[in-house]
């Protein structure tokens, strides 16, 4: 008994021992040919192992290490190779084999350059086929366990478990069916134990932009049915992003019970919680902050420099393709909105921010709930506070559908114009409280596209103010000398009316009218957004002055991006030669009074009843402008006569 004891306890030592010297003094580069061969036909692809094999042993097991590898592409893929390895090493554990553990000690790829490619017809070039060597049945299924039969149970799976992953100076990407590429280039990437637990740090680049990344969680099993503990920091490029909870990869779900998220002059914080196991991801979560400028968070720009060439690998294929610029001259981009997001989520997001800047327009106190369920979003209730009014609406986008459907219904109280009407410096023409009605619907993937597309009402009323004419800009100087002509400070408005009805992407006017103490401005035409072209007509009437309808229509033209300021000839001509043949034809005024009265828009009144009685105003300033009017009438009338007749 004691010699079966003592031979017991040896033949694992002998066994060690031999395999030492098994390993020892075993060159696999002799095998390199015909292990190259069978690579090759087990998975159909091109393989070469060009640099040196070595197997080695230690107490802490079996250490294997290749190089200068390449694992060849299908013939659909974009370049020959799928994979350039420069080296790969890795440790094997050999006592935890016995219970049926593959314990990896640990894994070091580096100088690689891989592709992962898509195409068309669901193929991937990462769906490598493996044959059945032992010629299994017709449909090459695997050989059944050993000692099982036809109704043999499946042998019981293996554990892994891989204890530190290194990889250094290695360009990876991914190329989509579109043929873009995201590029992730690795220039240390370490999950290793730390801290009692697992840590993950990461220092390279994602499309040409600096990323870094650092998490640590605690020492159970990764994949346990257990929520573990996680800390997670992301820099990249301009973004900043800190999280901190608890993760269960096998319940599929994850608890931060903090997170923010910083970008330039932004940031925005809170709690999430996601779940990933159905058929949808959900969200739930809270987004707090005092400043938001969405600008801030605009996607970083790829770098469009050459690719960087790992050790000598083929990485200027993973280069990404140059950004395409718009050079049509418009406005509105094509670009898509992502809509295609709303059909993959499932979301409910209270939001609370503090100062939101929406381009040039300020908006305090936003507050909204926002749901995404079965593709569809809906914000509601959205409030704020806007140019010192308020805010109240709803927003809905049906993404449910291609392309997707869009409508909002917004309504500004007691709001600053000057405040909404920052484009091409429009907020130094008109400074006054006005309500703003907006009722549109639309469809599209773009903002061009929903332009396009775009119906509904839009109206601006407001009671008075201040028309300011010290606009630099020559559209808005020439509006700005119909409504206060013959000065350049500010004239009192006693009111302004502006609505409009769009159809298909055309706006057109449903009465534009504006009545100051000097001029009364009637305005029609619109916008075609489809082409983003301009065509509106400003005919001005100053008070307590019969200047014939000699003042000339102003007219706007051109395009949102380059608008143009001129005078409607034909109606000039039209009224002189009414003039000149004593009929007045071609001088129906088209400009309806304006009656001022206590309790109503005086604006609206006129365009409801344009048969309203005239007034003369009364009163010296009114008589003053009055006067700088009429002079400016008659240097017009006499520039055109002299240009008309040479005299």
């Amino acid at each position: 008994m004691k010699k079966l004891l003592i031979g017991l306890i040896l033949l694992p030592v002998v066994l060690i021992a031999f395999v030492a010297v098994f390993v020892a003094t075993l060159d696999p580069n002799h095998y390199r040919e015909p292990l190259t061969k069978a690579l090759s036909e087990q998975t159909g692809r091109r393989i070469e192992l060009n640099g040196p094999i070595t197997i080695g042993l230690s107490w802490h097991g079996i250490r294997l290490s290749v190089s200068d590898v390449v694992v060849g592409n299908p013939a659909w893929a974009s370049r020959p190779e799928m994979a350039k390895i420069g080296s790969f090493e890795m440790g094997l554990a050999l006592p935890p084999l016995l219970r049926k553990r593959v314990v990896v000690t640990g894994v070091t790829l580096a100088k690689s350059d891989v592709l992962l490619e898509s195409a068309s017809g669901d193929r991937h070039n990462w769906d490598i086929k493996f044959s059945n060597a032992q010629g299994g049945g017709a449909g090459g299924t695997d050989s059944p366990a050993i000692g099982g039969g036809s109704g043999a149970k499946s042998a019981a799976p293996i554990a892994w478990q891989v204890n530190h992953l290194a990889v250094m100076d290695s360009v990876f990407g991914i190329r989509d069916v579109s043929g873009k590429v995201t590029r992730l280039e690795v220039g240390s990437l370490s999950v290793a134990p730390g801290s009692g637990g697992v840590a993950v740090n990461f220092a390279g680049k994602l499309n040409g932009e600096t990323l870094r990344i650092s998490a640590s969680t605690d020492g159970s099993d990764l994949f346990g049915k257990a929520m573990r503990p996680l800390a997670f920091d992301l820099d990249y490029a301009s973004y900043a992003l800190k999280a901190g909870g608890k993760i269960g990869l096998d319940a599929k779900k994850a608890d931060f019970e903090s997170y923010s998220f910083k970008s330039g002059g932004s940031e925005v914080h809170g709690k999430l919680s996601a779940e990933w196991g159905g058929a949808q991801p959900k969200i739930v979560a809270t987004v707090l902050s005092s400043h938001v400028a969405p600008s801030d968070f605009q996607g970083a720009k790829a770098d469009s420099g050459a690719a960087v060439d790992s050790g000598g690998q083929n990485g200027a294929a993973l280069a990404p393709a140059p950004a395409q610029a718009d050079v049509s001259g418009r406005v509105l981009s094509d670009a898509p909105l992502g809509f295609s997001a709303l059909r993959q989520i499932e979301a409910d997001v209270d939001v609370d921010i503090g100062d939101l800047l929406l381009g040039s327009m300020a908006m305090t106190q936003v507050k909204a709930k926002v749901a995404v369920h079965d593709g569809q979003m809906n914000i509601a209730p959205l409030t704020a506070v806007v140019g010192g009014g308020s805010l109240n609406g709803q927003v809905q986008v049906n993404a449910a559908t291609s392309p997707a459907k869009l409508g909002t219904t917004l309504i500004f109280k007691n709001v600053e114009l000057a405040d909404m009407l920052k484009f091409h410096g429009a907020e130094s023409l008109i400074q006054a409280k006005a309500a703003v009605d907006i009722n549109l619907t639309s469809f599209g993937e773009s903002v061009r596209a929903l332009a396009g597309n775009l119906s509904g009402t839009v109206s601006v009323i407001s009671a008075g103010g201040d028309v300011v004419s010290r606009s630099q800009e020559t559209v808005l100087s020439g509006l700005a000398k119909l409504l206060a002509p013959g000065t350049s400070g500010n004239a009192a408005m006693n009111c302004l009316v502006a609505r409009f009805t769009a159809a298909e992407g055309v706006v057109r006017d449903n009465g534009i009218l504006v009545d100051t103490v000097a001029t009364t401005v009637a305005g029609s035409g619109g916008v075609d957004l489809r082409n983003e072209t301009l065509n509106f007509t400003f005919r001005a009437k100053p008070k307590g002055v019969n200047v014939g309808g000699m003042l000339p229509p102003v007219q706007i033209g051109g395009s949102l991006a380059k608008p143009s300021y001129g005078v409607h000839a034909e109606s000039v001509i039209r009224n002189v030669a009414g003039l000149l043949m004593g009929n007045g034809a071609g001088l129906n005024d088209p400009i309806p009074d304006v009656v001022v009265q206590a309790g109503q828009n005086a604006c609206l009144a006129a365009l409801n009843n344009p048969q309203a009685r005239k007034t003369t105003p009364e009163g010296g300033a009114v008589q003053d402008l009055a006067g700088k009017a009429n002079k400016a009438a008659q240097d017009i009338g006499g520039k055109l006569m002299k240009g008309l007749f040479g005299k």
